[in-house]
C-alpha cells in the first residue's frame, strides 16, 4: 500500500483517476475527458447552426427558383401573345420610341418586303421557324433583373446558344461594356441615355442584351437571317416595353445595297450565317437551305441631316461581309468613335476582301487600330483612351455586382454541398459516439 500511495498521489497530481467501475490500473485523463465533452458540445452547436443555415439557404433557393420560373413563364407567355397578336391601330403609338424620330430616312422596303421592327411582334419565318429554348442571361448588373433569352438548342448551336445555356453569356460581348464606359468616362459631358450602340450582325441578340442590361444606351441593330430574327425578337418581346423602346431593329443585312441576296446558315453553328455564299467552319460542316434576305447601305437608312447623333461604339460581326458594310456607311462612320469588328481571313478572303483590306478601311475612316487579338480588330478615333481611375472603379463596381449575382444564382449548388457536408458530419459523429 505504501508503494502504491506515491503512485496514486502522482496520478491525482497529474489529473489521472481510476475509471469508475473499471479494472484496476485503467485510467483516464480528466483534461482529455473535458476536452472531448467540450468538442462534442461544440460540434452539436456547429451542426445546429449549420442546420439552420441550410434551412435558410433552402428557403432562399426555393424563392429564387420560384422567381426564375415566374420570369420564364412570363417570357413564354409574352412570346406566345406576340406571335399570335392581331395588329391594331394603336400599334404605332404603343411601340413608338420618340428618340428615333427623324433619325431614319428609310424604315421599310418600297414594296413592303421589310420594315423596321415595331417592338410588338415576333418576326416568324415563312417556314414557321423553331421553338425557343429559354436560358437565363446572367451578365445583367442589376440584381433585380433576371432576363431570359430565346436561344437554339445546344444540338443546333453549341457555340453562342450553347455558351448562353451553360454560362449565361457569350465571351465576345462583355468587353463591349468596358469599351463603352472607357469612352464615356473620357467624354463626361455626354449623357449615356442619348448615346447609340450600333450592332451590325446581332445574331440572336446576346450583345444586344449585354448593352441593354449593363448600360443605358440606345441600340440600332441589324440582323437579316429569318431564324435569328425569330430568336432575337422573341427575346426582345419578353423584356419590358421600356427596354424594347431603346431598340431600333432593321431586319436587313448591312452592305452596299439595296440588293436581294441569299443567306446561308450552318446547321451546327447558327452564328455562321453568311450573305451570298457558303463559307464553312470545317470542310464537312452541314448548312441549312438558303433563305432570301435584303441588304441595305446603312448610309441610305439614316436621314441626310441626321448628323447630330453620337455612336460611342459599333460592333460588327457579319462573316466576311464587313468590308461591304463599311463601304456602305461612309457618312455614318464619321459619327462612330470606337469600332470592334471580327476580322477572320477565311471569311474575308472568301467574300473578296482581306484582313488588310478591312484594316485599310478602318484607318482610312480616321480610326487608329489599337488592338488585334483572336480574330478581332478594335479601332479608336484619335487613339486608345486611357481608363481613368473613376472609370476603373465604376467598372469594378459593376463586376462586383455581377459576381454577387452569379453567387446568388449558384445558391442551389451551395445548398446541396452544405447538406452533403452536414450529413457526412452527422454520420461521423454518430459513428464516433457508438465507438
Amino acid at each position: 500500500e505504501k508503494r502504491k500511495a506515491p503512485r496514486h498521489t502522482s496520478q491525482l497530481a497529474s489529473g489521472q483517476i481510476m475509471k469508475e467501475g473499471g479494472a484496476p490500473g485503467v485510467t483516464r485523463n480528466i483534461a482529455t475527458e473535458a476536452a472531448l465533452k467540450a468538442r462534442a458540445q461544440h460540434q452539436r452547436r456547429y451542426v445546429q447552426t449549420h442546420r439552420v443555415s441550410a434551412v435558410n439557404y433552402t428557403a432562399m433557393a426555393a424563392a429564387r427558383l420560384a422567381q426564375a420560373e415566374s420570369f420564364r413563364k412570363a417570357a413564354v407567355d409574352a412570346v406566345a401573345a406576340a406571335t399570335n397578336r392581331v395588329p391594331t391601330p394603336q400599334d404605332a403609338t404603343d411601340g413608338a420610341s420618340p428618340f428615333f424620330d427623324n433619325l431614319f430616312a428609310k424604315t421599310q422596303h418600297p414594296e413592303g418586303k421589310w420594315k423596321l421592327w415595331n417592338r410588338l411582334d415576333v418576326l416568324v419565318p415563312p417556314n414557321g421557324g423553331t421553338n425557343c429554348t429559354w436560358a437565363t442571361f446572367r451578365d445583367a448588373y442589376n440584381l433585380n433583373q433576371r432576363p431570359y433569352m430565346c436561344v437554339y438548342p445546344k444540338e443546333d448551336d453549341n457555340f453562342v446558344s450553347g455558351s448562353i445555356i451553360s454560362s449565361g453569356s457569350w465571351g465576345e460581348c462583355p468587353p463591349l461594356t468596358k469599351l463603352f464606359y472607357q469612352w464615356m468616362k473620357q467624354n463626361p459631358h455626354q449623357k449615356e441615355e442619348d448615346m447609340i450602340f450600333l450592332d451590325v450582325g446581332a445574331n440572336i441578340g446576346t450583345c444586344v442584351m449585354q448593352m441593354l442590361y449593363t448600360t443605358k444606351v440606345k441600340l440600332i441593330i441589324f440582323e437579316p437571317h429569318p431564324l435569328n430574327l425569330q430568336k432575337l425578337t422573341s427575346t426582345l418581346v419578353a423584356q419590358p416595353m421600356e427596354v424594347r423602346k431603346r431598340v431600333a431593329l432593321f431586319p436587313v443585312g448591312a452592305g452596299q445595297g439595296p440588293v436581294e441576296s441569299p443567306i446561308y446558315m450552318a446547321s451546327n453553328n447558327r452564328g455562321n450565317s453568311v450573305v451570298g455564299k457558303v463559307i464553312k467552319d470545317t470542310e464537312s460542316q452541314p448548312f441549312e437551305e438558303a433563305a432570301t434576305v435584303y441588304v441595305e447601305a446603312i448610309d441610305d437608312l439614316f436621314a441626310a441631316d441626321a448628323d447630330a447623333f453620337t455612336v460611342p461604339l459599333m460592333k460588327m460581326d457579319i462573316q466576311g461581309y464587313e468590308c461591304f458594310a463599311m463601304d456602305g456607311m461612309q457618312r455614318v462612320l464619321q459619327q462612330i468613335n470606337v469600332i470592334k469588328t471580327e476580322a477572320t481571313a477565311l471569311w474575308l478572303d472568301a467574300q473578296g476582301c482581306s484582313e488588310q483590306g478591312l484594316k485599310d478601311r478602318i484607318t482610312n475612316a480616321g480610326f487608329s487600330i489599337t488592338s488585334i487579338f483572336n480574330g478581332e480588330i478594335v479601332g479608336h478615333r484619335g487613339g486608345a483612351p486611357r481608363l481613368t481611375q473613376s472609370a476603373g472603379n465604376a467598372f469594378k463596381g459593376q463586376q462586383a455586382a455581377l459576381i454577387k449575382r452569379r453567387h446568388e444564382e449558384a445558391v442551389l449548388k451551395e445548398v446541396r454541398l452544405e447538406q452533403e457536408r452536414l450529413l457526412r458530419l452527422m454520420i461521423k459523429n454518430t459513428t464516433a459516439s457508438s465507438t
